[in-house]
């Protein structure tokens, strides 16, 4: 991959590990590298969905309080 990409595989490697970060550039190039859509590497974040876990959690933590 860090071939594909242009960069060493060590450069590669501190990506992968969190060392560094990736540029713009390798989040656009790697789809594209791996013939899949960008969406499909990104994580998907449902604000209903977290919306609704935050407001469990707060009347839970309430419900606990008042036992």
């Amino acid at each position: 991959m860090g071939y594909l990409l242009g960069i060493s595989q060590q450069h590669f490697s501190r990506l992968e590990n969190g060392d560094i970060k990736f540029t713009v550039e390798h989040i656009f190039a790697i789809p594209s590298i791996l013939e899949v859509k960008l969406e499909s590497l990104l994580p998907t974040h449902n604000i209903a969905k977290a919306e609704a876990i935050s407001w469990a959690k707060t009347v839970l933590s309430a419900e606990t309080t008042l036992r």
